[in-house]
């Protein structure tokens, strides 16, 4: 029903000139019809259901049931067929929200926290830049803003001063940053969630935006390392140059397990309890994990993937990896900690949490 009525209130829009002259033509003609004729009358006359036997009276009717109601509706329709975007609709649905939640940024983080949301039944605006990730919301006509969310304007078009959870899950921390603060001064009571990978920005953005931090890279490396801890291994391989690669070789080396960091495709590897490939490309992956296996074939594998049929693929032989998902796990942990439970307060000020870990300011 809101679809509905955002859709008319498009079209009247982009017909208002169209409109505004049947409102006038109509007006100023019953003005005429009217001296001697009743209401109903009149209204006959307007629609050239009877015709007034008068000069203006033979040339009223044909003129506009030809050309005015004729041109008319073929502008509308033509209007209607040719400008109607998608993209209108989804913004004044946006627009509409109340007691939501605004996702920033439609990463793979974003994405699922998407989908666990409107699962359970809220409400779901999504405020992204690039048009090709958010085709399937277009065309669904689900609430949605295109645009920077840097923007003042992007922001209020989302409505987040009515937002309940607002969820920032973009990968760049400027945009984390500068929405952080444009939310608090529009919304100082909202949850609000910021994906942030360095602890230390992470810090001092949650303690001056009162938010809850989501580093995804030191999830997937505390998780990483109390497998390997549990495990008892030695040895390890990280393959990759990204945050979480680097992250997961730190995590290891600061529980004394020998590591050895190398480019994704290198091409020996040397003996390993567990080897980690920090990179999510699903055909790389595959490739890579067969060479492994051939090389190190008891080694423990960790492999990231984002989509479950990747995860089905590389989680079977001849593969048997343990597969990850960062944006799972980050998800899992907000889910668990209650920062998108449906009544989240605000965090306390004194209070910083990030990843897996909460801890009280100085």
């Amino acid at each position: 029903m809101r679809r509905l009525r955002a859709r008319i209130v498009i079209a009247i829009t982009q017909n208002a000139i169209a409109l505004a002259f049947v409102a006038v033509w109509m007006a100023g003609n019953a003005l005429l019809f009217a001296p001697g004729h009743t209401p109903f009358e009149t209204f006959e006359l307007l629609l050239g259901l009877t015709w007034q036997d008068s000069a203006w009276g033979r040339i009223y009717q044909p003129f506009t049931q030809v050309v005015v109601f004729g041109v008319v509706v073929s502008m509308v329709v033509s209007n209607v067929t040719r400008r109607h975007r998608p993209e209108a609709t989804a913004r004044l649905l946006a627009r509409e929200a109340r007691d939501h939640v605004v996702v920033i940024g439609f990463t793979h983080l974003g994405e699922r926290i998407y989908d666990a949301m409107v699962e359970r039944g809220d409400e779901v605006v999504v405020v992204e830049q690039k048009r090709e990730k958010v085709e399937s919301l277009l065309h669904d006509e689900a609430p949605l803003v295109l645009g920077d969310a840097r923007d003042e304007d992007t922001l209020a078009a989302a409505a987040i001063a009515r937002a309940r959870i607002v969820a920032v899950t973009a990968d760049e921390v400027e945009v984390a940053a500068v929405v952080a603060r444009h939310v608090r001064a529009k919304n100082p009571g909202c949850t609000l969630i910021l994906r942030c990978p360095d602890d230390d920005v992470g810090d001092v953005l949650a303690r001056a935006h009162r938010a809850t931090i989501v580093s995804t890279s030191k999830l997937v490396a505390d998780h990483v390392r109390a497998a390997a801890v549990r495990r008892g291994d030695r040895r390890a391989v990280v393959l990759g140059d990204n945050n979480i690669a680097h992250r997961v070789a730190r995590s290891l080396a600061e529980r004394g397990i020998e590591v050895t960091s190398l480019p994704c495709d290198a091409p020996n590897l040397p003996n390993a309890d567990l080897v980690v490939i920090a990179d999510d490309d699903l055909g790389k992956n595959l490739i890579r994990v067969d060479r492994i296996r051939d090389r190190l074939p008891h080694a423990r594998i960790v492999c990231r993937a984002f989509h479950e049929q990747a995860a089905e693929i590389l989680g079977q032989p001849p593969f048997k990896c343990e597969v990850l998902s960062s944006s799972r796990l980050a998800l899992e942990w907000l889910l668990e900690s209650g920062a998108l439970a449906k009544d989240a307060p605000a965090s306390s000020p004194g209070e910083v949490s990030i990843g897996t870990r909460k801890r009280s300011r100085a």
